[in-house]
Formats: C-alpha cells, sequence, structure tokens
C-alpha cells in the first residue's frame, strides 16, 4: 500500500500521463472533432496537477518532488492505441481508475477541505469518462441528441 505522500505523487505523474495521452489524441484525430474534445481536455487534466501539486507541497515542504513529464500511460498493447474506439476505452478507464483513487484518497483523509478536494477530482474524472463516452457514441452513430422526453404527446397528432 502507497503512503499519503506516494499515492499523491503516483496521481500527479498519473495526470501529467493523461495531458500526454490526450495530447497524442488530439492529433491523431485532429481532423475531427473529437480531437478538438482531446484537446480541451489536456488542460482539465494541467488543473488537476496543479492542484494536487499544490497539496504535495503544503502537506510534505520538505520532499522533493520527482516526476517525469514525459511518459505516457501503459497499454496492454500498442494497437489498443492505434484503433480509435480502443483508444477510448483505454482512455475511459484510465479516467476510471483516477476517480476510484481520488474517492479513496478523500475516504482516508481527515482534513475536510483535503477530503472535499479528492471529492471533486472524483467528480470531475466522472466527467471526462462522459466526455469520452460521447465521442464514442458520435463514433457509433448512437447518440442522442435529442431529449426523449421531448417526444411525449407526438403520436398523439
Amino acid at each position: 500500500m502507497l503512503s499519503r505522500r506516494e499515492a499523491i505523487q503516483f496521481a500527479i505523474q498519473n495526470e501529467i500521463k493523461s495531458q500526454n495521452l490526450y495530447k497524442m489524441m488530439a492529433e491523431a484525430f485532429r481532423k475531427s472533432d473529437s480531437g478538438e474534445t482531446f484537446k480541451n481536455l489536456q488542460p482539465l487534466e494541467k488543473i488537476h496537477e496543479e492542484k494536487l501539486t499544490e497539496l504535495y507541497h503544503k502537506e510534505f515542504p520538505y520532499n522533493n518532488l520527482q516526476i517525469d513529464r514525459n511518459l505516457l500511460p501503459k497499454a496492454e498493447t500498442n494497437e489498443q492505441l492505434n484503433e480509435p474506439r480502443a483508444a477510448i476505452l483505454f482512455a475511459q478507464q484510465r479516467e476510471d481508475n483516477a476517480k476510484e483513487g481520488y474517492l479513496e484518497l478523500a475516504r482516508t483523509s481527515a482534513e475536510p477541505k483535503v477530503k472535499e478536494l479528492f471529492e471533486n477530482l472524483a467528480e470531475e474524472e466522472e466527467d471526462h469518462h462522459q466526455l469520452l463516452q460521447n465521442i464514442l457514441d458520435q463514433m457509433e452513430g448512437t447518440m442522442m441528441w435529442y431529449d426523449e422526453s421531448e417526444l411525449d404527446g407526438l403520436m398523439e397528432y
């Protein structure tokens, strides 16, 4: 089990990996609306990195933060990142893992503001997951562009 310091450092490193992943995916999808979504996810992950870095320095002022800014998340196979659907599913899984990690850190946080930070990060990771789901739905032609409640009473005419 990771110490709190190691867990925060691990989370920071993963946020950087996500930034790098979304940068790579934005380039791969640059000719589609999805590319813009991936491009927009990068600064959101950067904000997470900054919040976690601030927390790290507050809680561990005498420990150096050592991170590698060039890492990409590891996929089971290279093929996973070359096929669009699989790459998006991979990114969704990373968002789910980050959410669960932040919820665990929230459960173990005694300080209410720190607990709230981790809960907010978990919610944001869920939002990222949903953005990725929207891309998948769009790619597969299953995206609903209307609210089903708009159809109420339509059959009466």
